[in-house]
């Protein structure tokens, strides 16, 4: 699955993380939504490039469950707010882009956990 660019907002609107767009705070935010885009156990970190492990068992059925409870509105809300350090653009047609990317997600990870998968996020900026 791709995300393109979308990545960040991905991860900095459920998570909180108040990092420009090169900056990445890996700790941000609480489990489970923490893990979908910069979670897990660290593979790669190198430059503006990194990779992320995170393990079928104990970690994929958890945001699997809680990206199926992510609704629109409180995602938007989110995505409308940023911090100074902007990381996106904001608008309704850059909301729409991030928000078709996310919609990919919860199937995603719902395959993955029934299949006992782990997933590896990669992203190269």
């Amino acid at each position: 699955m791709r995300m393109d660019k979308a990545w960040g907002p991905i991860h900095k609107c459920p998570t909180g993380d108040r990092g420009g767009y090169y900056e990445v705070e890996f700790d941000a935010g609480r489990r489970p939504l923490d893990l979908v885009v910069a979670g897990g156990e660290p593979l790669l970190l190198g430059g503006h490039r990194w990779a992320r492990l995170i393990d079928h068992e104990a970690e994929v059925p958890a945001p699997a469950a809680a990206l199926a409870e992510v609704e629109k509105e409180w995602f938007r809300e989110r995505f409308f707010a940023p911090p100074d350090t902007q990381f996106h653009g904001i608008d309704d047609q850059q909301f729409d882009r991030v928000w078709a990317h996310f919609e990919d997600l919860p199937p995603f990870f719902a395959a993955a956990a029934a299949e006992g998968k782990g997933v590896v996020c990669a992203v190269s900026l």
